[in-house]
């Protein structure tokens, strides 16, 4: 197995890991996630453009499936 490919199973075993935990991607005001979130968002462009291996879409696309659909957090709309 090639170094990348190791780097790339343990990212999305920590990834996968911190969604269960939390329910949402990491986000981009906590800095202890900044090396999450940076690989999240140069994978979400990957696969975007078409450049990504198929395995990896899948399991990316396995993960934010595990996201929760209710509110997290920010801003609300005001009545």
């Amino acid at each position: 197995m090639a170094k990348n490919e190791e780097n790339w199973l343990t990212f999305f075993s920590e990834l996968q890991a911190y969604t269960e935990a939390h329910g949402h991607l990491p986000d981009k005001h906590v800095v202890e996630n900044h090396g999450l979130l940076s690989k999240a968002k140069h994978l979400r462009k990957k696969v975007k453009a078409d450049k990504a291996e198929e395995w990896m879409v899948e399991r990316f696309e396995r993960i934010l499936a595990m996201r929760r659909t209710e509110h997290t957090g920010g801003r609300r709309k005001r009545l």
